[in-house]
C-alpha cells in the first residue's frame, strides 16, 4: 500500500512537471508589481507599512498570525516596497491580500477611480442661494 501511494505521488509529480507547467509562475503576479501608476497596489503596501498589529488584526480582518508577521517583518527589515514582499510573509496569501485591498480602498489609502483628485468640479455650480 505504501509503495503504491509513493508510486502515485511520483507519477503525479512527473505529470505536473510536463510541458506548459511552470512551478515558478505566480497567478497573482499582477497584484505583486507595485508601480507608481498602480494606486491600489501602492495603497495596499501603505496599509501593510502603516497599520498597527491591532489594526491589521481587528480592523483589516487579517488572521492574527498574518498581522503579527507583517509587523514583525517591518520591525526587522523596514517598510515593504512591493506586494511581493508582503505576500512572502508567513500566513499572508490570497485572502490576506484581498482584505488589504478592500481596506485600502475603503479607508482612503487609494483614491476612488471615479472621483477627481483636488477641487470639486461642481463646487459653486448653483451660484449664490437667496
Amino acid at each position: 500500500m505504501k509503495t503504491t501511494l509513493l508510486s502515485l505521488l511520483a507519477l503525479f509529480a512527473l505529470t505536473a512537471c510536463g510541458e506548459g507547467f511552470d512551478p515558478t509562475e505566480n497567478p497573482f503576479a499582477a497584484l505583486q508589481a507595485v508601480e507608481a501608476d498602480d494606486p491600489v497596489g501602492v495603497g495596499m503596501v501603505r496599509v501593510a507599512n502603516e497599520a498597527s498589529l491591532e489594526e491589521l488584526d481587528d480592523d483589516v480582518g487579517l488572521d492574527a498570525r498574518a498581522a503579527y508577521h507583517i509587523v514583525h517583518h517591518r520591525e526587522i527589515h523596514g517598510d515593504f516596497a512591493t506586494l511581493a514582499e508582503v505576500d512572502a510573509v508567513a500566513y499572508v496569501g490570497e485572502g490576506a491580500l484581498a482584505k488589504l485591498r478592500s481596506w485600502a480602498l475603503a479607508e482612503g489609502y487609494v483614491p476612488a477611480a471615479d472621483e477627481p483628485e483636488g477641487d470639486d468640479p461642481f463646487e459653486g455650480e448653483l451660484g449664490e442661494q437667496p
